[in-house]
């Protein structure tokens, strides 16, 4: 049996993201929010960013719309929401090698007053 637990802890670590997080997570209130992007690191051209929200005892925090952008001068698009698992998706033109600043506008679906806007900065991208 400790071998089955052995194994299979080896395997999920093998699916992890290589490096952890590209940037810090932040909190809105309770909530924990984490940017995760596909591919990472970012690349020029098409990326996915993923925002996952949690309670605390690891709940996912469903009950948001989520909108995110690049650059103040870009529309917000809101992030397409993966079932009740508290990840939202949307994918994003990365322009220029630069440093990326994405800005994400969370509020919560039932109560319009309580909103936030976060600011993740991920470092440089580079060519595919």
């Amino acid at each position: 049996m400790n071998y089955l637990v052995v194994m299979l802890t080896l395997l999920l670590g093998a699916c992890a993201p290589a490096g952890g997080p590209q940037v810090p997570p932040q909190q809105w209130g309770d909530i924990q929010i984490v940017v995760e992007t596909r591919p990472a690191p970012l690349q020029v051209g098409m990326n996915e960013f993923l925002v996952l929200a949690t309670r605390p005892h690891r709940m996912p925090a469903y009950d948001l719309v989520v909108e995110m952008r690049l650059a103040d001068d870009q529309p917000w698009g809101q992030g397409i929401q993966d079932g009740n698992t508290g990840v939202y998706r949307k994918a994003l033109a990365v322009r220029d090698h630069g440093p990326q600043h994405l800005q994400v506008a969370l509020r919560n679906r039932h109560d319009s007053a309580l909103q936030q806007r976060l600011q993740f900065e991920f470092p440089a991208a580079v060519n595919p």
